[in-house]
């Protein structure tokens, strides 16, 4: 989500569009335990993206504080994660909005926070810990996407998944099936799914047209309409 959507109506109880959307189709008793989305329609914050003095304008570095806004969400995940037992399930999502900007400047900055982050968290990654890592699109709006490779990155953002070995050891057919899955053509909506399956393990939610957990395997062969990709967003290999 947009992390500066929906402020207009803050008599929501949630004012991100994602937390709309939620309450939408689910009770407000299912809404996430915490929203720290909500800091960014506080008055202070000047909203995206034409004020110059916003800080989500693009160019601009994010820095509250002297520090960079991705920090501060590193942190506050860090924090949150060693405030709940391991025996305890959770799910978390952290939008970290670094690269989203026209101007390929702000990325860069991330490699001096992220990997001590993971390295913290590396205890918890090994033994119960799922980590995906993705993004929705590539960069954008700009001249990068007049070269091939700009083209195929939009088309095609990143997915990283990391399991612990002994999930993995567990259940050597999943593994087998992640892993022949990496040369075959996937969909958000897989990795719905796949988020479905490991909340509900071994449960796995029923397959559909559009979606199937990536712990069985694809088809070798999956189109892009097969898939249900747009013929504008499809690249074939």
């Amino acid at each position: 989500e947009e992390i500066h959507d929906g402020c207009a109506d803050l008599a929501q109880s949630g004012t991100s569009s994602a937390s709309k959307y939620f309450h939408g189709r689910a009770s407000a008793a299912n809404a996430p335990d915490h929203a720290p989305w909500q800091i960014f329609c506080q008055p202070e914050l000047r909203p995206c993206c034409d004020d110059p003095a916003s800080i989500l304008r693009p160019g601009r570095r994010q820095c509250i504080g002297g520090v960079d806004l991705h920090a501060h969400l590193l942190d506050y995940t860090r924090r949150f994660w060693e405030g709940h037992p391991p025996q305890q399930r959770l799910m978390g999502l952290v939008n970290l909005m670094t690269a989203h900007e026209h101007f390929m400047t702000r990325l860069g900055i991330l490699d001096t926070d992220l990997p001590p982050f993971l390295q913290g968290l590396a205890h918890r990654l090994r033994s119960d810990t799922a980590l995906l890592v993705i993004s929705d699109h590539g960069t954008h709006g700009v001249w990068y996407n007049d070269f091939a490779i700009g083209q195929a990155e939009h088309r095609q953002p990143a997915f990283l998944l990391s399991l612990p070995e002994r999930f993995a050891a567990a259940n050597p057919a999943g593994d087998g099936a992640l892993r022949r899955n990496q040369a075959r053509r996937l969909t958000s909506f897989d990795v719905h799914a796949t988020l479905q399956h490991l909340a509900a393990w071994p449960t796995m939610p029923r397959p559909s047209l559009e979606a199937t957990s990536l712990f069985v395997d694809l088809s070798p062969n999956r189109t892009c309409e097969q898939a249900r990709v747009p013929a504008k967003f499809c690249i074939e290999v």
